[in-house]
């Protein structure tokens, strides 16, 4: 009964770490301007996601550019009338010069990279916990919910924190199915690997750690 009073409350610690991390994220990203990079995956989403023409997705990989297009194509904004050949020229005429409201579709998409933070405070906790007593995993959860690198990324739509969440998951993964080898084990590694390969190039370097762990 004491051990699972005591999970119970490490669960409402992990979701108030949740609460006042996202909420400092979303507190700050409605006063921070437009970044140069997290225009162009918010706008080349929308138009994918309204002509189903995918063929102008060649800077990033797929994946954050579905989910970032997502909030825009749901507001039902005014697309200019072509595409042309510069991501970032399309972002700004579709944000700025079509008659669009810029800053409520920038928040929209960046609540997105939000709850990549708060999936990531979990996870954190979550992988801690499965190595370490409840206490530490907490800590760990504690500073990863108020590194600034996270609280400011989680305000930003673009790759970078959606990176961290499924590189770590991934890593968890591969090392549960270097220790346990399985089916199930592999198969949720594999999947979870390549997720963060649609998120980010630089997730290749699961390559060389699973190799290691391997070893």
């Amino acid at each position: 009964m004491t051990r699972l009073l005591e999970r119970f409350r490490a669960i409402w610690i992990v979701a108030a770490l949740v609460v006042l991390s996202m909420g400092a994220t979303i507190a700050g990203l409605r006063h921070t301007s437009a970044t140069f990079d997290e225009i162009a995956p918010i706008a080349v989403g929308a138009y994918g996601l309204k002509t189903g023409d995918w063929s102008n997705m060649t800077r990033f990989p797929p994946v954050m550019q579905y989910l970032y297009g997502v909030p825009g194509y749901l507001s039902r904004p005014n697309y200019p009338a072509e595409f042309g050949n510069d991501h970032y020229l399309y972002a700004r005429n579709l944000l700025w010069q079509s008659g669009n409201d810029a800053e409520a579709l920038i928040f929209r998409a960046r609540l997105v990279s939000a709850l990549f933070a708060g999936g990531l405070i979990i996870l954190t906790f979550a992988f801690a916990g499965s190595y370490f007593d409840e206490k530490t995993a907490l800590l760990a959860a504690a500073l990863v919910a108020f590194l600034p690198d996270v609280l400011a990324h989680g305000g930003i739509a673009y790759n970078d924190l959606p990176l961290a969440t499924t590189f770590l998951g991934a890593l968890w993964a591969i090392d549960r199915s270097v220790r346990n080898p399985s089916i199930v084990n592999g198969l949720v590694a594999g999947l979870l690997a390549s997720l963060a390969l649609g998120i980010k190039h630089s997730a290749f370097a699961l390559g060389p750690i699973a190799i290691v762990l391997i070893v």
